[in-house]
């Protein structure tokens, strides 16, 4: 990557792409003391490019970027002695900085590690870090997945389909539904469904979708039986996840004859809570699928993701739920 003439900004897009601007970034640079002018303009820059993130191109207005400058991004791939062009970019900064702003608005997600954390997740994560949520290890990141997830970024446009099914095969793999692939996958469905509004940045109790309200469900169930049972070796997540979010009518009338004996253990007014959030999940859910595709296991995964951040978000203001066995 390269500008058409020098500027202060081609020395941001290196962290951009590695991912490496922290999640505290803003706090850093606002509470820091600079010691002299040159740690003074280190720090202007990083708002600038903060603001940029958030607002777009129109935030580098009154900096010292010119906005209008020309960026142009080539993307290589080895392909035997020779090599191959994976894609070709060329933008204005500001535009850049535009197509960015969308991305991470798309990504945008309640974070399951906020500041504070020994490791808080990142408001701005890099393209690799995506994709290295696509895999067991890194050397098995697809590259052909890599070069058409970075299009979409530069272009605003759709996300690959083989993003999402890749970060749904690891979730049924592992069980394990982190900020980032949650992130990456309320992106994906965005922008596949443009038309159809916006999925919100936590959780939302009126979105109808049984996908999602199967999520929202699950997440309940697991939460149940650790407040009944605690820690145990294998969680109804560990058992029952994979089959659950791909054929839930086979699955969840298992779940929830597991879950009344889990209800009893708790205390009464503990108990009396989880029916009625169990009693609004099911509020609009007529029927429970045969089976859910890729659009839908991506929203299950969303809605398991709200409900448990939710539900953990408040357990310090929760008096202790479970009686002793």
């Amino acid at each position: 990557f390269w500008t058409g003439k020098p500027t202060p900004a081609e020395s941001w897009f290196r962290e951009l792409f590695a991912g490496n601007l922290p999640a505290e970034a803003e706090t850093t640079a606002q509470e820091k003391i600079p010691e002299n002018a040159q740690e003074k303009a280190k720090l202007d820059d990083v708002m600038v490019l903060l603001r940029a993130l958030r607002e777009g191109g129109n935030a580098l207005k009154n900096s010292e970027i010119d906005a209008g400058v020309p960026v142009y991004l080539l993307g290589l791939a080895p392909n035997a002695s020779r090599l191959a062009v994976r894609f070709w970019h060329s933008e204005t900064i500001g535009g850049f900085f535009d197509n960015l702003k969308c991305h991470f608005d798309d990504l945008r997600m309640v974070r399951e590690f906020q500041e504070g954390a020994k490791t808080p997740d990142r408001e701005f994560p890099g393209p690799r870090m995506l994709l290295r949520e696509t895999a067991r290890e890194p050397k098995d990141i697809s590259p052909l997945l890599e070069g058409a997830l970075m299009r979409a970024i530069l272009n605003r446009t759709p996300y690959p389909d083989a993003l999402a099914a890749a970060i749904v095969r690891r979730i049924r793999a592992d069980r394990r539904i982190s900020y980032l692939r949650a992130a990456t996958l309320k992106a994906w469905w965005i922008r596949k469904h443009s038309t159809q509004g916006k999925l919100s940045v936590s959780l939302d109790t009126k979105r109808p979708e049984p996908a999602y309200r199967l999520g929202r469900l699950f997440a309940a169930l697991e939460k149940t039986q650790q407040d009944a049972l605690g820690d145990v070796n294998a969680s109804v997540r560990d058992k029952f996840y994979s089959a659950a979010s791909a054929t839930p009518a086979v699955v969840f009338p298992r779940i929830l004859r597991n879950y009344q004996h889990h209800l009893g253990k708790l205390s009464v007014g503990a108990r009396i809570h989880r029916e009625t959030l169990i009693q609004e999940i099911f509020g609009d859910l007529d029927a429970m699928p045969n089976h859910l595709n890729l659009e839908d296991q991506a929203l299950f995964a969303i809605g398991y993701y709200h409900q448990r951040k939710d539900l953990f978000t408040k357990k310090a203001d929760k008096p202790n739920t479970t009686e002793s066995e």
